[in-house]
């Protein structure tokens, strides 16, 4: 059997694995895709994308503008309305898309929430993916089973087109596979919750329905007729709609729904036989509220629908799983790459399922309460099943079809008399119906606003070191938030100074970096929070938040504070914060040591005691030490080593399994390996003429030591320049901003800046063809760019 070796397979290339796969690449992890269905969905599914989604998709690099187009626009998203049916007038609605809303949205994130249709979606992260070169994706592949073998999973896949099935061996698989996730079961995982709360046929159809949209532009029309109730989706009003309309088990079942039938249900359901339309396809699925009992099974994990599936009342599900992959993917990453204990692993599921409980139980309350709509109009939905039974009862199938028309004509005709008359408050007594529906309708409004769910949670446990407080709750923790800075809460949204270089209210959720611990300062531990960050050998960014933060966020960063006015703060790649210090002084190197420590669950036992006799002397005392320049800045990292080769080839294969490393660039001469975020760890020179003795021979060419920012790098030459020390290179690799440096024995040394803000920017770069044209580089005068970068 062929066998493939990944580092990670996601199982699933719905939303939550194509946004997993991207998260991981960009941290250095490498994956395979595979994806049962033959291409990407092509009819909606889930469409609301939250605030936190938006937020996580722009730390992918998905811009605004990408979403805009494929997102329905607001103004045609502003109500939810309910009629009788599509063409007859609005019974009640509620508006959700108002500017109160989204003033409440910008309050506490630098993103809105959108109606962005599944497959669109996908569609985005799709193209977001294909330019990353860490992952693929392979469709028609589906999963038959896996065996776990040391520290491996062995998956088995049948590839359609062939019928071929083949191994793949990677150190994690990840269920992304769905609500029926083959995965979950292979793993033995059970679900527990609420079966069957409803079956509904989906009828995705295209049509022009703004004429009967009119002056409710609603992103949701629920239908009240009893001929055909159920709701429309409205995507595009020009477009294209969805109609869910629910069947009734044991009488009914999907296949008593042929086009036919769904076509008199949807013209039931508009209302009106002047508007066409064509049904492009028909689905069905049960409503049901289950969460897995646990999200990781040796070396499987969970992630998605995989884990959690909820009632759509709410539009938590997408956002729930996609929230998963960012919980997860940076505490895997770090434990791949060996910086973490795999303990941190066990935080996801801690983290992660009581947040799925909980929007599992909003989501049910949602669709219990959608029923006091209604009930207010005086239909008993207890009876829907029992239509159900006489439509599709023995005696009924025997009559003709119009025969059988007529009587269910009968059957609904009480009901129909009743509804258009409380419509058209057609009496005193039906005016009043008419506002108590009003009434329930506005009664819904946790089912459309559900901010406090997805920004409000703070999480607890080992990943989190807490201070002995708890993170404030809002009156309505569904539909409201409490930012704060307690550890375990959401980084909070506020907006950076202007003066800072960034464009007028760039929110404070720019700051973090993905697969990097961010260091924030305020008050008096502000100023050593940037040189604490750089002292720690470790992937953290600091930030002094009395220089970055506008005036009006420094006052709210001391109310969440507590009102005290010092602190340092950690978050977390995931954007929550993990600790906080609140002392008079700032925190040491160590004390910001001993807490990363901590949560990554690295050398936490203390060193085991040599037995007596065997005590090493220490003969430090015996020899002066230089103390360290007090104006050096140093390097953020130790950045590659480069060699220079004779067996060009082998070296490549030798270090690439070594190493588990993957090539990032290869021509002739030069080879970049990398097992990381760093664009080459290891770069091999093919130097076929070097010989053992003699100078330049093969061995270590240069190792390279990289800066935080070029303000660091050129502040290091001026130092150095001040010592006597001359680069005897300086050039624009096009990667890097480099200076070249000789140690007293001949050996180069390369200090350097990144050209390039992330992993998929250079890759794209690479992929453009200019480094291969050009691998050397653009040499520069330091003398002329220290000038031009103290000018700017």
């Amino acid at each position: 059997m062929h066998v493939l070796e990944v580092p990670v397979l996601i199982v699933g290339a719905g939303p939550v694995g194509l946004t997993m796969a991207a998260l991981l690449a960009d941290q250095g992890i490498a994956s395979l895709l595979v994806e049962q269905r033959d291409g990407l969905h092509q009819a909606p599914q889930a469409h609301v994308i939250s605030a936190r989604t938006r937020e996580i998709l722009a730390s992918l690099g998905i811009a605004d503008e990408a979403l805009a187009r494929v997102t329905t626009p607001p103004a045609d998203a502003r109500y939810v309305t309910w009629r009788r049916n599509l063409a007859e007038e609005d019974i009640a609605r509620i508006e959700i898309g108002g500017e109160a809303r989204f003033v409440q949205l910008d309050a506490v994130s630098g993103k809105r929430s959108a109606n962005v249709p599944q497959h669109h979606l996908e569609r985005v992260l799709f193209d977001a993916l294909a330019g990353r070169t860490r992952c693929e994706t392979r469709f028609g592949q589906t999963w038959r089973g896996a065996e776990e073998e040391g520290d491996c999973v062995v998956s088995h896949i049948e590839d359609a087109a062939s019928g071929e099935v083949y191994a793949v061996r990677s150190q994690w698989l990840l269920a992304a596979d769905g609500a029926s996730s083959s995965v979950r079961r292979g793993a033995g995982i059970a679900m527990a919750g609420d079966t069957n709360l409803a079956h509904m046929v989906t009828v995705n159809f295209e049509a022009d329905l703004r004429p009967l949209v009119k002056d409710s532009p609603s992103i949701l029309f629920w239908t009240l007729s009893a001929k055909a109730p159920g709701t429309f989706i409205v995507h595009d009003a020009a477009r294209y709609a969805v109609f869910m309309t629910p069947y009734f088990p044991p009488h009914e079942q999907p296949a008593d729904f042929p086009v036919a039938r769904c076509e008199r249900m949807l013209r039931a359901a508009l209302g009106t036989a002047e508007v066409p339309f064509r049904i492009t396809s028909l689905s069905h699925w049960t409503m049901q509220a289950h969460v897995a009992d646990r999200y990781r099974q040796g070396r499987t994990l969970l992630i998605g629908d995989a884990a959690h599936r909820f009632p759509p009342t709410g539009g938590l599900g997408l956002n729930t799983g996609i929230a998963d992959a960012h919980n997860l993917a940076w505490k895997l990453a770090l434990v791949m790459q060996g910086r973490a204990d795999e303990g941190l692993i066990d935080t996801y599921g801690a983290e992660r399922r009581p947040v799925a409980v909980a929007n599992c139980e909003a989501s049910v309350k949602n669709f219990h309460k959608m029923r006091e709509v209604t009930a207010a109009m005086g239909i008993d939905d207890r009876r829907l099943p029992l239509m159900g039974r006489v439509r599709s009862s023995a005696p009924a199938r025997a009559l003709p079809g119009a025969v059988r028309s007529a009587l269910g004509g009968l059957f609904v005709a009480p009901v129909e008399w009743r509804t258009r008359r409380i419509a058209k408050a057609a009496s005193v007594r039906c005016a009043a119906i008419r506002q108590r529906v009003q009434r329930a309708a506005e009664n819904q409004m946790a089912h459309f606003s559900t901010v406090g769910l997805d920004l409000g949670h703070a999480y607890r446990g080992a990943a989190v070191c807490g201070d002995g407080t708890t993170a404030p709750v809002a009156p309505d923790p569904v539909r409201d938030v409490c930012q704060s800075l307690t550890p375990g809460a959401r980084w909070p949204h506020f907006h950076l100074a202007p003066d800072a270089g960034v464009a007028y209210r760039t929110s404070s959720h720019e700051l973090l970096k993905p697969g990097y611990f961010l260091l924030a300062g305020m008050g008096r531990h502000g100023a050593a929070c940037e040189r604490l960050a750089a002292s720690l050998g470790m992937a953290v960014v600091g930030v002094n938040l009395e220089l970055a933060a506008s005036h009006k966020a420094l006052a709210q960063l001391i109310a969440w504070n507590d009102g005290r006015a010092d602190a340092t703060l950690l978050v977390r790649p995931d954007g929550h914060i993990a600790w906080r210090s609140t002392t008079p002084q700032p925190p040491s190197p160590s004390d910001v040591a001993a807490v990363l420590r901590a949560i990554l669950q690295i050398n936490l036992s203390p060193p085991t005691p040599r037995p007596q006799g065997h005590a090493m002397t220490n003969p430090m005392h015996r020899f002066p030490l230089p103390s360290p320049d007090p104006q050096a800045r140093s390097p953020r990292k130790l950045a590659h080593v480069v060699l220079a080769t004779r067996r060009f080839e082998e070296s490549i294969r030798w270090w690439s399994v070594v190493l588990g490393a993957r090539t990032m660039f290869r021509n002739e001469m030069l080879c970049f390996l990398s097992y990381d975020d760093e664009h080459h760890r290891v770069a091999l020179i093919n130097a076929p003429t070097h010989s053992a003795g003699q100078a330049q021979t093969a061995g270590v060419d240069h190792v390279a030591f990289t800066y935080g920012t070029l303000d660091d790098l050129l502040h290091t030459y001026a130092r150095l320049k001040d010592h006597g020390m001359q680069p005897v290179w300086s050039i624009n690799h096009g990667p890097t901003t480099s200076l070249y440096y000789l140690d007293p024995e001949g050996v180069k040394v390369e200090l350097q800046v990144d050209n390039f803000e992330s992993a998929a920017e250079l890759d794209a770069w690479f992929r453009a063809g200019d480094f291969a044209t050009n691998p050397i580089g653009v040499e520069f005068d330091p003398e002329v760019l220290l000038a031009q970068h103290r000018a700017a």
